[in-house]
């Protein structure tokens, strides 16, 4: 999971901790920041805005994936598995997942923005944008709308963003492989949250705490 937010507020929690859903809740805790889990900091200071964002950990089957979600949008789905430690876990879907982690957050008074999967370099076998988005932009989206929170398509936001400044320069900020982009590039994937921030499903969220720089970002519906 990515997570950059530029002008953020002191009380947004804006954290990367590369984490598939399943394993975040399954041991109990979200990640370390500053040597607090997110459920402490949370039980702390209900004041948080915490924006939810997973998807490029969470693909694959059960069966073969210690990561990932049972396939579909259909949240009374389980699969009972057996993991390598002899230890047998009931797995649910990414739908499921996330709204167990709204539930959690709003039950502490604190305010939950659902953003969706950011795309891999959508340039990497193409001259021209792969903009179809992974399931699990959907699933967010269907889980924030079911939960009445504030959603941010950051994937359409980044493609949008992307596809403004040509293949040349997206390829530059994917030195390392095709998911994890370089300071530049996080930037770039940075605004394009804030343009996500401006559209209707985002409710207004943050929108008091945008700086000067981001409200001359141009929303990206």
């Amino acid at each position: 999971m990515w997570r950059s937010v530029a002008a953020a507020p002191e009380a947004t929690l804006a954290v990367a901790i590369g984490q598939a859903l399943k394993t975040v809740l399954s041991q109990g805790t979200v990640c370390d920041f500053y040597g607090l889990s997110l459920l402490k900091i949370i039980s702390i200071d209900p004041l948080l805005d915490v924006i939810i964002e997973f998807g490029h950990n969470d693909g694959g089957s059960p069966e073969s994936s210690a990561t990932a979600d049972v396939y579909g949008g259909d949240e009374s789905v389980t699969e009972t598995i057996t993991l390598a430690n002899g230890t047998v876990e009931v797995v649910h879907t990414f739908g499921y997942y996330i709204k167990a982690m709204i539930d959690d957050s709003t039950a502490k008074n604190v305010t939950v923005i659902i953003s969706s999967q950011t795309p891999d370099n959508p340039y990497e076998h193409s001259t021209t944008i792969v903009d179809e988005p992974p399931r699990f932009v959907g699933y967010a989206k269907n889980a924030a709308a079911d939960k009445g929170v504030p959603y941010v398509n950051h994937f359409a936001a980044v493609i949008a963003l992307f596809t403004k400044l040509g293949n040349t320069t997206v390829d530059s900020y994917f030195p390392f492989d095709h998911t994890h982009t370089n300071t530049a590039g996080a930037m770039q994937v940075a605004q394009a949250f804030l343009s996500g921030l401006k559209c209707p499903a985002a409710q207004g969220a943050l929108a008091e705490h945008v700086s000067l720089v981001g409200e001359g970002i141009d929303a990206s519906c």
